[in-house]
């Protein structure tokens, strides 16, 4: 057996081997390692042989379609994939998903700036709301209002549990709240097409929500022991 055939079933044979991984990663970056291999077994051989410039193009193409679906990777799972302007909010608030799922998330997502009532106690769930800027009021049955001052969710314990909305939500007649608005159907389709995005979300709400109930007992305590 010449050198170039035992040079060509150790390579074939590595590559076969590195199929047996789950990690598309993994197998791109041996794809690359392997090519190389033809690369230089090609010019080893000499060009002028049959079948080597073939080999040689084929190893040249391959690596660098394969280095860059691994540069894509890494890049799409980075905070780089990521206007500027989003790093805090990812970082501070949606580092559970990844910076490609959140990308995604944030994209169904309508930012719109409103006043009044926002969300009316009693209804079927609509919207999905996050407050990226100002301090709504929840409005408890009692006549009692909380004064949210950090960013929150709204709509989101009839998200979590399909049921009807338990207190009004508004703001101050004067002022405004800055939101980022997924409807139902956004939810639905996202639900879908991308599950992972929706169960990370549900994780993330019911961390939110827990600091926002210990925030409220905080304030209704402070009201009663005045």
């Amino acid at each position: 057996m010449s050198f170039t055939d035992t040079a060509m079933l150790i390579l074939s044979t590595t590559l076969t081997i590195c199929y047996l991984s789950s990690s598309i990663i993994f197998i791109r970056a041996a794809l690359i390692v392997v090519q190389i291999g033809y690369f230089f077994l090609a010019i080893h051989t000499g060009l002028d042989q049959p079948g080597m410039t073939a080999i040689l193009i084929l190893s040249i193409t391959n690596s660098l379609i394969n280095g860059f679906k691994i540069a894509q990777y890494y890049y799409e799972n980075s905070i780089l994939c990521l206007p500027k302007d989003l790093h805090s909010l990812y970082q501070d608030e949606f580092h559970l998903f990844s910076p490609k799922e959140f990308k995604i998330f944030f994209q169904h997502a309508v930012q719109e700036e409103r006043s009044g009532e926002l969300i009316s106690a009693n209804q079927t769930f609509k919207n999905l709301m996050f407050v990226l800027e100002g301090s709504p009021i929840i409005r408890l049955k009692k006549g009692k209002e909380i004064q949210l001052t950090k960013r929150v969710w709204l709509g989101e314990m009839s998200f979590l549990r399909g049921e009807v909305t338990s207190a009004d939500v508004l703001t101050e007649p004067s002022e405004k709240v800055k939101l980022l608005i997924w409807s139902k159907y956004d939810i639905e389709e996202l639900q879908e097409k991308q599950p992972i995005v929706i169960e990370k979300l549900k994780y993330i709400i019911a961390n939110s929500l827990a600091e926002k109930i210990r925030y409220s007992n905080i304030l209704i305590e402070s009201t009663f022991f005045r």
